[in-house]
C-alpha cells in the first residue's frame, strides 16, 4: 500500500489513473461514503508499493 495525500484541484478519477487502480477501489479501500475529496486528505492507495 502506498499513501497519496489529495492536492488542491485533483479528482478521484486522477489519482486513480495516476496509480493504475480503479475509483471503485480507492472508495472502498479508503471507506469513503461518497467521490468528494478535499486536499490534505490522506488516500491509501492499493497495490504494490511504487
Amino acid at each position: 500500500m502506498r499513501i497519496h495525500r489529495v492536492r488542491q484541484g485533483e479528482t478521484l478519477r486522477q489519482i486513480a489513473e495516476t496509480y493504475g487502480v480503479t475509483v471503485r477501489d480507492l472508495v472502498h479501500y479508503n471507506e469513503l461514503s461518497s467521490q468528494q475529496i478535499v486536499p490534505g486528505l490522506a488516500l491509501l492507495i492499493p497495490g504494490e508499493n511504487r
